[in-house]
């Protein structure tokens, strides 16, 4: 006679949502004693399965993807900075000129003499900076300019060059006695 056998077998019923969405799995484990019922067995038991926690190979490429794209068009924004920061630079000493010209063009029609300086020539015209010249690295364009002559009462457009970069801009000095 053949010796009484246990069967056992695994049932792993999948039960999906939607097309996108949980997946709930469960595990069946169910012994059957020979000459048993399926189903009817006292030692049938469900277990849960534990849920898997991760993103999929599909979903990190499509990051690594939206990263690149990205990449890509913020990059060339900050490539070419340099040039404009000495633009900007440029264009702050060349206000703070004019700024300071028209201010002691006032001081000194106001009050005479005794207040502001005289403005003679583009060079005397940087004068009336904080600082008494314009700062290091710029100079006048071309060299003679800073000796150009300005009349009592009428204004010359100085001509003042960023010095490595080559970039220029223009101020207006305004000429006082």
């Amino acid at each position: 006679m053949l010796s009484p056998k246990l069967l056992v077998s695994i049932h792993l019923p999948v039960k999906r949502t939607q097309a996108i969405g949980p997946v709930r799995k469960t595990q069946s484990f169910e012994v059957i004693p020979p000459g048993g019922v399926a189903g009817n067995n006292r030692l049938s038991k469900e277990v849960p399965m534990k849920k898997q926690a991760g993103f999929t190979l599909i979903e990190l490429v499509m990051v690594i993807v939206i990263l690149g794209v990205l990449a890509v068009t913020a990059l060339p924004k900050f490539v070419d900075l340099k040039s404009d920061a000495q633009t900007a630079a440029l264009q702050g000493v060349m206000g703070a000129l004019s700024s300071a010209n028209a201010v002691n063009y006032a001081a000194r029609s106001a009050k005479g003499t005794t207040a502001g300086s005289a403005v003679t020539t583009c060079l005397t015209a940087s004068q009336v900076l904080q600082g008494g010249a314009l700062p290091s690295g710029y100079s006048f364009s071309p060299s003679t300019a800073g000796t150009v002559t300005v009349a009592a009462g009428a204004s010359v457009e100085c001509v003042v060059t960023q010095d490595g970069s080559g970039i220029t801009s223009t101020f207006t000095a305004i000429g006082i006695l």
